[in-house]
């Protein structure tokens, strides 16, 4: 997912340099288990990182699913970002 989400928000904007936050409200509320990322790269390789230290997930598996949400994302991206249409037939802009 992480992936697909980090190429997703790259495509948006254009650029990888994105400041992305993210925080566990749902389990903590401290402010310690907070994450600030000035890229994508940054927020991508933390969670990489995190999975094998963390025992979850061998190498290989990490790079064949960065593979994979990176063309997922693409094609998303593609096929499903775009302008949506009013009920009084303007594009939204």
């Amino acid at each position: 997912m992480t992936g697909v989400s980090s190429s997703l928000v790259e495509d948006f904007f254009g650029t990888r340099k994105v400041h992305i936050v993210v925080d566990n409200t749902t389990t903590f509320s401290d402010g310690v288990h907070t994450h600030v990322f000035e890229n994508t790269g940054d927020w991508y390789e933390e969670v990489y990182w995190a999975r094998i230290f963390g025992g979850l997930h061998f190498h290989h598996s990490l790079e064949d699913g960065g593979s994979l949400g990176r063309n997922v994302a693409a094609s998303v991206f593609e096929h499903h970002f775009r302008p949506t249409r009013h009920e009084d037939g303007d594009d939204e802009r």
